[in-house]
């Protein structure tokens, strides 16, 4: 066997929980309060978007290839899983940069038509690091020195 009885059991109830946790967090993101259409085209659009393809991946892979599966998955189940995982990374980073447009139009009210390559989660979005300070700022997050 791959996984202990323990790790089987706690794959097992997370699994089961997957639907509840993704319809709490859609909840919460259809339910904001937004006056900026642009932070509600994100919030309300591309991240629950990006959400139900995660959890669809996620169901995808455990359909295929279960983790109390001891033999090897078929020639079938294991490209299906490659593409489910690999599609999974992809939206991660589409619900980051999402997540960061949302952050950078709700907190910066100055920002009317940002250009893509100045916000994301790279080194070269300024946008989103100088937004992404104010709005520690605000709250008083402090990031402890590497």
């Amino acid at each position: 066997m791959y996984y202990s009885e323990k790790a089987l059991k706690m794959l097992a109830e997370d699994y089961a929980a997957l639907n509840g946790k993704l319809d709490d967090l859609l909840v919460k993101f259809f339910t904001l309060t937004l006056t900026n259409p642009r932070a509600m085209e994100y919030a309300r659009q591309g991240v629950p978007r990006r959400l139900k393809v995660l959890a669809r991946c996620i169901t995808n892979v455990f359909t295929g290839i279960p983790p109390e599966r001891n033999e090897l998955p078929s020639r079938d189940a294991l490209p299906d899983a490659t593409i489910n995982i690999q599609s999974f990374v992809f939206n991660v980073f589409g619900a980051v940069d999402n997540l960061a447009w949302y952050g950078c139009i709700r907190t910066d009210k100055n920002v009317r038509t940002a250009h893509r390559s100045l916000t994301g989660i790279s080194d070269m979005a300024p946008t989103t690091r100088a937004s992404e300070r104010r709005f520690r700022k605000s709250y008083g997050i402090t990031l402890p020195a590497l």
